[in-house]
């Protein structure tokens, strides 16, 4: 008898947003469990990724979860993108002994026997941007984020470190995640150019990304002046928004890593395009 498969729960919407970032986190999901099959599955069971959409709202995760725990009998789950998804589903996976694993960047300061957390936190991305943004653009910082815990939290921790270094914080501003609109960016270019800052550091995240960077252009800054810092924006988020307002861009390059650069390659065999872009 062949024994069944590991189901295991995926909390990725793929509407609302922040769908085209948990569509990234569900494709490298899918591709992983289509290796791990490949190659056997686990002790000869093929894993199976049972997927729910919570539609960019925290509520909704912990509802899945719960319904996904009860109903199904699942006890593993991939997923959760923004912090107030995560936080929101703690309380569920505690109280039924579930495990969830964490795919994203976060702001630390948690912790949970039930929860791995695979994404850098502020000491992996912050501090080492910080520092770099200091020594080489100055230390007036203007911060914009959007509204929940991870921008706060990581702003936060942004501010210390300059601080520490006698810089000054020019304003720190906050948008609704999901309902901001472009002229509340196009007002904050107003404020950034009578400020005058060494950089814009930013915590937007989701959709309301591309009105920041669009509303930047519009006002005609110069990223070789005047910068746009970012721990959120990512080549999903470059591709949504267009290439003509991620132009400059840096993105920290991991082909010197063998076994991503292995993985790479087989996700491109096997779908024709790079991982960041399969749809």
């Amino acid at each position: 008898m062949v024994d069944p498969s590991i189901r295991i729960g995926g909390l990725f919407s793929n509407t609302g947003v922040t769908a085209a970032g948990e569509c990234s986190t569900m494709r490298g999901a899918q591709f992983a469990i289509h290796q791990i099959n490949a190659a056997g599955g686990v002790n000869g069971r093929p894993l199976e990724l049972i997927t729910r959409n919570p539609d960019s709202t925290p509520t909704l995760f912990a509802m899945h979860v719960e319904s996904l725990i009860r109903e199904e009998n699942l006890r593993f789950f991939f997923g959760c993108y923004t912090s107030a998804a995560r936080k929101a589903v703690l309380p569920v996976v505690e109280r039924y002994n579930a495990l969830l694993l964490y795919p994203v960047y976060y702001e630390g300061f948690e912790y949970s026997r039930n929860i791995i957390y695979t994404g850098a936190t502020p000491n992996h991305n912050a501090v080492p941007l910080g520092s770099y943004m200091f020594d080489h653009f100055g230390s007036r910082v203007l911060m914009i984020g959007s509204e929940y815990v991870y921008p706060y939290e990581t702003n936060r921790l942004m501010s210390d470190l300059l601080y520490e270094r006698g810089g000054s914080k020019l304003g720190e501003y906050y948008l609704p995640l999901k309902n901001a609109r472009p002229e509340d960016f196009a007002r904050l270019m107003v404020k950034a150019r009578e400020l005058k800052p060494s950089f814009i550091f930013s915590t937007v995240v989701g959709d309301t990304m591309a009105h920041l960077y669009q509303a930047y252009a519009d006002a005609g800054f110069d990223p070789a002046v005047m910068p746009i810092a970012s721990v959120t924006t990512s080549e999903t988020d470059i591709q949504q928004m267009g290439v003509h307002l991620g132009t400059g861009t840096f993105l920290q390059p991991l082909t010197s890593n063998r076994s991503i650069r292995r993985s790479i390659a087989s996700a491109s065999r096997n779908t024709g395009r790079c991982l960041a872009s399969i749809k």
